[in-house]
This record gives structure tokens, sequence and C-alpha cells, in this order.
């Protein structure tokens, strides 16, 4: 099974998100410059913190939880 993944930002495609055709099954919010996604990132021995990142990587566990809920 492959599942072809794109980010967006807002009702778009991101520039930097790889699409062709017909090659996106799922795409979920990725952020770009304007608008990143918060997320945790262990930062030191104190804890995690909050980091703005941008990125299909941020898509991805997004995806993830979509396939898990659809299986």
């Amino acid at each position: 099974c492959l599942i072809s993944v794109a980010a967006v930002q807002g009702w778009s495609l991101t520039s930097y998100s790889n699409f062709g055709y017909q090659s996106v099954d799922l795409a979920a919010p990725g952020g770009d410059h304007l608008g990143m996604i918060v997320s945790t990132a262990p930062a030191n021995a104190n804890g995690l913190v909050y980091f703005h990142k941008a990125g299909t990587s941020m898509s991805a566990p997004m995806v993830a939880g979509g396939a898990a809920l659809l299986f």
C-alpha cells in the first residue's frame, strides 16, 4: 500500500510539496513562512519546548493519524 502525501497552506498545496496531477491521496497542513505549525521538540534536560516549523514532515503525523482511523 502506498499513500502519497502533500502539504497545504490554507486552501492550496504548498510550493515545497511534490505533487502531480493524480498523485496526492491526502493533503494535511504543513505550513509555510507565513503560518507555521506548532510542534513540541526536546530542547534540553528541563523538558519540551514549542517550535514553529513548516514542511511535509509536519504533515506526516496528521496523515498517519488519518490512515490509522481509516484502517
